[in-house]
């Protein structure tokens, strides 16, 4: 780890001594920095390279020219840092941005990001409802894939869970529906 982040600063020296710390390069070697520091449980740090990155991304343009993965990086280490909310914001940004770009694989981590930021804040029916994307019929098979996704054994129980409570709220809303109507 330590090896990898010195080569890293190493090459981000060389990109500014050639006065290039503003370029495409630049944007995806602090991109790719931030996450080794996320890996290294250095978050704040992570943050820090991630919004720079973005920054490069976004200096004499807009905010399109951003590649939705950084916004879902940047989210992760939001996350982790403890803000529900704005990691909320970011993962929804980069599965909106992903989304219109035809990127379903990033389409689906941020997704999946946007739920775990809604769990951890407390708000279970929005992660719900976005793991299974409103759709009750799928949920089985959205829970499946998504815990496949997953990148942990921890991850993967709590989609079993997420699954299990689903299903069983479906069972029990088919039961009343029985009763009543």
């Amino acid at each position: 780890g330590a090896e990898a982040n010195a080569a890293f600063a190493a090459a981000y020296d060389q990109l500014v001594a050639l006065g290039r710390q503003d370029t495409e390069r630049a944007g995806t070697l602090l991109n790719n920095w931030g996450m080794l520091l996320g890996a290294l449980g250095r978050p704040r740090e992570a943050e820090q390279m991630l919004r720079r990155s973005i920054a490069v991304s976004i200096a004499g343009g807009s905010d399109a020219r951003v590649d939705p993965i950084s916004w879902s990086n940047l989210a992760r280490m939001v996350l982790d840092l403890g803000r529900y909310d704005e990691a909320t914001a970011l993962a929804e940004r980069a599965m909106r941005q992903a989304r219109a770009r035809g990127d379903t694989v990033v389409a689906d981590q941020a997704q999946l990001m946007a739920a775990r930021a809604n769990s951890a804040a407390g708000h279970a029916a929005r992660a719900e409802a976005l793991l299974v994307s409103g759709d009750r019929a799928g949920a089985r098979k959205d829970f499946q894939v998504l815990g496949s996704r997953a990148v942990d054994d921890a991850e993967r129980f709590t989609f079993l869970l997420r699954e299990a409570d689903c299903l069983e709220s479906a069972a029990r809303a088919a039961a009343f529906l029985r009763e009543h109507c």
